[in-house]
């Protein structure tokens, strides 16, 4: 299952990356990575409907039980079925949608892609804390497709919307999700529903996860960012609203609810909020125009009655709610797709623009009346017997509230069956009203251009299905009955039949469908009524209004806040840090210290810690900003030799290149800031910095010897003994240093480097924005002695770097080390010749080198898994090679190369930020062998 996931993953970064060199032929592409899952499901589906369910896990930290676990039992296989087939025909519907000069295609296919991976791994995670990042992932890659069109200022704010309240929902949804696991003492998803944890903490965990799931399934009164997502494309809006972000919420109620449901508040509160979600979301539907919003809110409508099912917490209802989401999946989608074709070809979804469509519409109204039928529950349809076993289980369950969830459907169903019939009414033009538009005439008549088959039919298809399942519920009953098994394990479920006999849900069904065509035939008078309640509370803030008023007092208290607490001054938030930083732990840290410091232990560290002393004393002391440059850069310098001297060499390397490095880009910054420093702070101040100085020093000494303290207090074996002893069996390497970079801790060096890539990006475009002056070029000793000194020395270091990279797994060296010398080498280009020098030599973008290189550490990492092994699991190769003879390395050479280039493309996007004017052309720089060169 792991490389599904993986394969979205890749192929949607590939299509964004690719941007709009495949025009609409991206969303081709991208219907691999669902073609791919289906083809796998069904390859399984049968193992898993005899209830032997899919399982795979990839350990991360055993002892904090974190791992990535996946199980796809028969619920989760109707989920993926969901995204999987339905994400299948919205490519191919996309293809008939999009313009083959539509720009940002390939960006809208791959993010898209990258959404369904998402959501498959959400069905999929057995894991409570993988299945949150899944959950944030769908909610950042909706805004994404929702905003697509970043131009659009409507598709900004609603992307935003959803965004915010699904992201915020998350976020609250977490820190239930986290108090639900301590208190099972278990994150695993099955295990916890097996034995779920009792008691008020694990009841206040509910509720948290509850907000979370209303958020996301778009439950009142958080259901007002689903009609506003509406602006999105319509392919995006079928996928996203059809078969898959709104039913996340859905989801994991129903995975709760059968041993939660009855924990105090639980039913109430699900209940209450569905069913008020459902009236309302069908009473609002009945007053749209627009065919897409009039389907939002059907949609809000229908989640609404999901909610009722799964969280109720009966197997009955639980089973009813698998035809339902079957049902909703395919009746939704080919809705949204006839939406979208009578958009594309009339430019209108106004019901009141819409004309009678003439020949060659067929297709297009089948779809319409068979997928609208569906959703109104009528016979043979299968949502009418989805319908018929939600209203049959309800009537006959036996617990507190049934009477209620009765009356819900009922009064629900109603609404369901009155706006699906007005959405059929408008699309046959039967609601055409010239005098209500400005238009002089409808759009949408005779002479409106029929679409081709190849763009009707993912929707029809769908609506066919809807038929044909209906008329033949076989075809789903054997994974229906196993669903409902995997949510109540001791369900006994009916068969899914279309005829159940006489009953009273067909009853109830027939007053449905009576009362829903009275309110059809009456819909003037019913939209009077609608339009004299709705100007009483017009004034009352809606859930939309209230959003935005929130977010902007949110804005408005942030910017107040900014004002009084961040006032400017760089030196008063170093004083708050640093002071806050120091005192905290040194309280604790006197606490029981025992150790008497000594002086030395070897007579060289003397003369270094007076350097290091001396060094930065005199950089407080001197006036010009390059000495203090220079000042620190000793102090760097004097800590290499502490650890020469201390038999460190990695670590020693590190700082003499990190320091090197630091100096050059200090004095890069610095030539946009005065020469000499001016003090221009009140004299109250120096005796607070001497303080907080003073404290800082204090703190870190007192702190290092508690450290040690505590080092020695501890029984336990030392980690670091045990990583020396693995270094070589297991991290084949005699470095242990870089064994522990690459190897025992290489996930954190692949969460580091993630890191400095993002902060490098930022620094860049932070810098792009600001004004800078071309640097002016100084008449320095003949450039020939330069240039020649500066290829010379450049090969020399670099030929250095390339040997710290290759020799750093068993020698002192290794990826970082390398980079930052290859980065010293690059510095000495920069002097001698300035970017367009670097340019000449390294033509490459700097993001493409920093990319490249994370691209490369994270290829690293995942390869192992799809050969069956853990996360950065390396292994040892050997191989004769020609004049070489005998080469040995392991695998983690690729991921040490990665982290080589992103130290790299950091130290070249540095001076692509600070150094010559990036936007300046190569004829006018100065280059090697001028007679003037730039100079930082």
């Amino acid at each position: 299952m792991f490389p599904l996931l993986i394969l979205h993953a890749a192929l949607g970064a590939t299509l964004v990356a690719l941007g709009d060199r495949l025009g609409r032929r991206a969303f081709a592409f991208a219907a691999a990575a669902p073609l791919v899952t289906v083809v796998w499901l069904i390859s399984r589906l049968g193992g898993i409907v005899d209830a032997q369910p899919v399982t795979s896990s990839i350990g991360w930290v055993d002892g904090l039980d974190l791992a990535l676990e996946l199980r796809a039992d028969a619920f989760a296989a109707v989920m993926l079925l969901l995204v999987s087939v339905i994400g299948l025909a919205v490519c191919a519907y996309a293809l008939g949608y999009f313009g083959s000069d539509t720009p940002g295609l390939g960006r809208l296919a791959g993010l898209m892609t990258m959404f369904a991976g998402a959501m498959s791994g959400l069905v999929l995670s057995d894991h409570l804390l993988s299945l949150f990042v899944f959950w944030e992932l769908t909610s950042v890659t909706s805004y994404l497709l929702i905003g697509n069109d970043d131009t659009n200022p409507r598709a900004r704010d609603a992307g935003l919307q959803a965004l915010l309240i699904t992201g915020s929902g998350g976020l609250v949804m977490l820190a239930g999700l986290v108090i639900l696991g301590q208190s099972a003492g278990t994150y695993r998803l099955s295990e916890l529903v097996a034995a779920p944890p009792a008691g008020v903490v694990s009841t206040t965990a509910l509720v948290l996860v509850l907000v979370g799931a209303f958020t996301k399934s778009a439950q009142w009164p958080f259901s007002s960012w689903l009609p506003g997502a509406m602006v999105a494309p319509t392919p995006i809006s079928t996928y996203l609203h059809a078969a898959t972000m709104v039913k996340a919420g859905v989801y994991l109620v129903a995975r709760l609810a059968p041993v939660f449901a009855v924990t105090t508040g639980w039913r109430p509160v699900v209940l209450v909020v569905g069913s008020v979600t459902m009236i309302v979301g069908g009473w609002r539907a009945l007053r749209q125009v627009d065919l897409k919003v009039l389907l939002a809110h059907g949609t809000v409508s229908q989640l609404g009655f999901m909610m009722i099912l799964v969280g109720a917490g009966t197997y009955g209802l639980a089973q009813a709610a698998v035809v339902v989401l079957l049902a909703h999946g395919a009746f939704k989608a080919a809705l949204f797709m006839v939406v979208g074709v009578i958009d594309h070809q009339t430019h209108t979804r106004d019901i009141r623009r819409i004309g009678a469509l003439g020949p060659g519409w067929g297709s297009v109204k089948l779809t319409a009346v068979l997928a609208a039928a569906s959703m109104a529950g009528v016979p043979p349809l299968l949502g009418f017997i989805a319908k018929e076993k939600a209203l049959l289980s309800a009537v006959d369950g036996h617990f507190i509230g049934a009477w209620w969830v009765v009356a819900a459907i009922v009064v629900g169903s109603i609404l369901t069956f009155a706006y699906s019939a007005r959405f059929v009414l408008g699309v046959l033009g039967r609601l055409n009203d010239p005098s209500a538009v400005d238009d002089d005439h409808p759009m949408g008549g005779p002479d409106a251009a029929v679409p081709s088959p190849a763009f009707v039919a993912p929707g029809l298809l769908l609506a066919v299905f809807s038929l044909v399942a209906g008329l033949a519920p076989v075809l789903v009953d054997a994974l229906v009955a196993e669903a409902t098994r995997s949510l109540h394990p001791s369900a006994k479920p009916k068969s899914v039949e279309l005829w159940a006999g006489f009953n009273s849900a067909l009853l109830l069904s027939a007053v449905v469908i009576a009362i829903g065509a009275l309110v059809t035939v009456a819909r003037r008078r019913v939209e009077a009524t609608q339009t004299a309640l709705h100007r009483p509370i017009a004034v009352l803030p809606t859930a939309d209004r209230s959003f935005w008023v929130l977010l902007q007092s949110v804005l408005r208290g942030a910017k107040w806040t900014t004002r009084v607490v961040q006032n400017g001054s760089l030196p008063i938030y170093l004083m708050v840090i640093l002071g806050v930083s120091a005192l905290a732990p040194l309280v604790p840290a006197l606490t029981g210290l025992d150790r008497v410091p000594v002086f030395a232990d070897n007579w060289l560290h003397i003369p270094l810690a007076a350097l290091i002393v001396a060094a930065a004393i005199g950089s407080t002391l001197v006036h010009r900003r390059i000495a203090a440059a220079l000042m620190l850069g000793a102090v760097g310098y004097g800590m290499a030799g502490l650890y020469v001297v201390q038999g460190a060499p990695d670590l020693a390397l590190t700082q003499f290149a990190i320091e090197t490095l630091a100096t050059v880009l200090f004095v890069l910054v610095l030539q946009v800031l005065p020469r000499a420093f001016t003090d221009r702070s009140a004299a109250v101040i120096a005796p607070v910095r001497i303080a907080i100085a003073a404290l800082v020093g204090v703190s870190v000494f007192v702190f290092a010897l508690s450290a040690a303290d505590s080092r020695d207090a501890i029984d336990d074996p030392s980690v670091s003994a045990e990583m020396l002893d693995r270094s070589v069996p297991d991290g084949k390497g005699a470095n242990v240093v870089n064994v522990i970079l690459v190897d025992f801790r290489g996930l954190d060096t692949l969460g580091e480097i993630t890191v400095l890539l993002v902060a490098g990006l930022g620094v860049v475009a932070l810098a792009r924005l600001v004004h800078r002056k071309r640097l002016e070029t100084s008449s320095l000793v003949p450039s020939p002695v330069v240039d020649a000194s500066a290829r010379v020395l450049f090969a020399s270091i670099l030929t250095l770097a390339i040997y710290f990279l290759f020799a750093g797994h068993n020698q002192p060296g290794g990826g970082f080390v390398g980079g930052l010398t290859a980065g010293a080498a690059i510095s000495l280009l920069y002097i001698a010749g300035g970017n367009p020098a670097v340019r000449r030599l390294l033509p490459m973008k700097p993001w493409t080198v920093l990319g490249g290189g994370l691209l490369i550490a994270v290829v690293t990492a995942i390869v192992p898994i799809l050969l069956g092994g853990a996360v950065l699991e390396h292994a040892l190769l050997e191989a004769d090679l020609p004049l070489l003879g005998k080469i040995k390395t392991t695998s983690a050479l690729p991921f040490d190369i990665g982290v080589f280039l992103v130290v790299v493309g950091l130290v070249l996007m540095a001076y692509e930020a600070f150094g010559d004017d990036p936007e300046a052309s190569e004829e006018d720089a100065p280059t090697m062998g001028d007679e003037r060169v730039a100079v930082p």
